[in-house]
């Protein structure tokens, strides 16, 4: 609330900005759009990749940012953690085309195994299929920040150690 953004046409966002830094994550109030089953980024999706660019353009103290991607539980393990990995590299590679320094950059995709809603409905889902910002290292050394999580690891999907 104490962001400052610039009108928005959805009446509950006005006023919001539609990225901002946080302590450990680039916040994006906005979803990357893929096409279903795909790691191809729907154009309507690039006006955010455009902003979170910039954010990270704008923000060279952040040295290490963790592109996460994760899915809904549907579909197979395998499918999911492959194609989880295929659009955060899309991310990855989309940012890098607008002039993010790639060394800054590293993406990991988990799969189902991290949701945010454990419901089995199209509401969990959709919070489920996410991209998230994760701010690993900054000028002042590593965040801390929590990196996949424990079903995930005990899967054998790590996130990469922090350098």
């Amino acid at each position: 609330p104490t962001i400052w953004g610039p009108r928005h046409p959805d009446p509950k966002r006005n006023g919001c900005p539609d990225v901002y830094i946080g302590p450990d994550q680039v916040v994006v109030f906005d979803k990357i759009l893929f096409k279903v089953g795909s790691a191809e980024i729907l154009p309507e999706s690039n006006p955010i990749l455009d902003k979170v660019a910039k954010a990270l353009n704008d923000h060279l103290e952040l040295t290490l940012v963790e592109v996460a991607g994760h899915a809904d539980e549907r579909g197979g393990e395998q499918m999911n953690l492959t194609l989880t990995q295929a659009r955060v590299d899309s991310v990855m590679s989309a940012l890098i085309a607008r002039q993010v320094d790639q060394k800054r950059l590293r993406a990991k995709g988990y799969g189902f195994y991290c949701p945010r809603d454990p419901e089995h409905n199209e509401e969990a889902w959709s919070k489920n299929r996410r991209v998230e910002f994760l701010i690993v290292k900054t000028s002042s050394g590593p965040t801390n920040v929590p990196l996949g999580c424990d079903v995930a690891t005990q899967h054998g999907v790590k996130p990469a150690p922090v350098p």
